[in-house]
């Protein structure tokens, strides 16, 4: 029999069963691992989310402390944002210092948006937080649903943040 003949036999076989199943069980492990890969990255992407976001309140406290500038701080559904709150009360135009810190306070706190697809957020008191010079306020509580996990960054009356599930 001719050496070409067997080379032709052994292609038109195909694959074993046995082979067929190994290669499947292969394939089911490995995408079975990728899907755990991108379930963990989800839930750690809220939960850094929220480490992050309390972080940077707790600077933003120490700021306004530090400054005796007050801010107000507001969140939605596509990030948050830092806005420093002018001095004057009297109805007259801010000064060329605030306008200066103004633009320097951008730099610091500049507007996040969620890092998340889709975050639904409840602020407790709702609407705008504003932080002032004071060194005991009101606790606040804001929550962070990503359809998957519910955090809580809560406040305490000295203004400390901390994540809860």
């Amino acid at each position: 029999m001719p050496i070409s003949a067997i080379g032709t036999d052994v292609a038109q076989r195909g694959f074993s069963l046995i082979e067929t199943l190994v290669v499947l069980l292969i394939v089911g492990i490995v995408s079975s691992a990728g899907l755990s890969v991108l379930v963990l990255d989800r839930d750690q992407g809220i939960q850094r989310e929220a480490r992050q976001l309390a972080l940077r309140l707790a600077q933003l406290q120490s700021y306004v402390r530090e400054s005796g500038r007050s801010v107000a701080w507001n969140a939605d559904q596509q990030g948050y944002r830092f806005s420093l709150i002018p001095d004057a009360t009297d109805g007259s135009s801010p000064t060329v210092g605030w306008l200066r810190d103004q633009a320097r306070f951008a730099q610091l706190f500049p507007q996040r948006s969620w890092t998340l697809e889709s975050v639904r957020v409840r602020l407790e008191p709702a609407g705008p937080w504003v932080f002032v010079n004071e060194w005991l306020s009101a606790p606040r509580l804001l929550e962070l649903d990503d359809g998957h996990e519910v955090l809580h960054l809560r406040s305490d009356p000295t203004g400390r943040f901390d994540v809860q599930s």
